[in-house]
């Protein structure tokens, strides 16, 4: 009897993930798009304990919708992706907001909660559009697992 192969969970919700993904892959916007390469670099390459979300606030709603949103706390300007890091007995915050297109800007939204955060203590604010500028930014925040080294012989 075949024994069956461990995979570990993480990469079992991911290739389960990417099915689903696929299948609507086609419905995709291109900012949607940057933001999953960006949360997969994540996934598999931030160290134990980063806490990471994308908080949805972009779409449209009905009217009864978005005030039941605003009754909820919803806070227009929310950046897409939230990073916590704890590092050096210092808790890290950093927000990251995705434009695929080069040429849009922050909205006013997104600008007054940028001005906001950065008069907090141990807060970052990007603004990524594309994925290579997103890992260069992990790897200056420490968010960037370090690989093993070779053993030498």
């Amino acid at each position: 009897m075949a024994s069956k192969v461990k995979v570990r969970p993480g990469l079992a919700r991911r290739r389960q993930h990417h099915k689903v993904l696929g299948q609507y892959a086609k419905y995709l916007k291109p900012e949607e798009r940057l933001t999953i390469a960006c949360v997969d670099f994540l996934r598999f390459n931030a160290p134990h304990g980063v806490l990471w979300w994308h908080t949805p606030n972009e779409g449209k709603r009905s009217i009864v919708g978005a005030r039941i949103q605003l009754a909820m706390g919803l806070l227009p300007g929310v950046p897409d992706l939230i990073i916590l890091h704890h590092w050096a007995e210092q808790l890290r915050v950093f927000f990251v907001e995705f434009k695929a297109d080069k040429y849009r800007g922050l909205s006013s939204a997104q600008e007054a909660f940028r001005l906001t955060i950065e008069r907090l203590p141990s807060t970052t604010f990007a603004l990524c559009r594309s994925l290579d500028e997103f890992m260069g930014l992990c790897k200056e925040w420490g968010l960037v697992r370090a690989k093993a080294k070779a053993k030498a012989k």
